[in-house]
């Protein structure tokens, strides 16, 4: 999304994004039964933003759980991106946000800062 994007269209924008999520975790047949889908809201650089389908609980987790190493952090959020931008989640769905803030040697800050915000089947099995 541009810069000059307003946070309407990207509640909009957001909301598609969980909505798409919504129809596939409901449409899960077969091996795709035990897959998390969830809904990936990035910010500031909401152009980042997808679908992810999580095959492997591990990946699941590195991507989701809080931790510290010599590159930098994440921490779980305790706010609410869905209560802020008035999103709709569907029963069964849920919502978890991952502020990440590690080095990055291509930035011009020399950091990574942002936040995730996964919703879909993100609750702990």
């Amino acid at each position: 999304m541009g810069r000059y994007t307003t946070p309407e269209i990207q509640a909009q924008c957001a909301q598609s994004l969980i909505d798409a999520c919504q129809h596939l975790m409901q449409n899960k047949t077969g091996a795709a039964k035990n897959w998390r889908v969830t809904a990936v809201i990035c910010l500031p650089d909401f152009f980042t933003s997808e679908i992810c389908i999580f095959k492997d609980e591990s990946y699941f987790d590195s991507h989701t759980q809080e931790a510290e190493s010599p590159c930098g952090t994440s921490s779980h959020l305790n706010s609410s991106l869905a209560e802020d931008w008035q999103l709709q989640l569907a029963p069964g769905s849920s919502e978890l946000g991952v502020h990440i803030d590690y080095t990055d040697p291509d930035q011009p800050s020399g950091r990574f800062v942002c936040q995730r915000w996964y919703f879909g089947e993100v609750m702990p099995r």
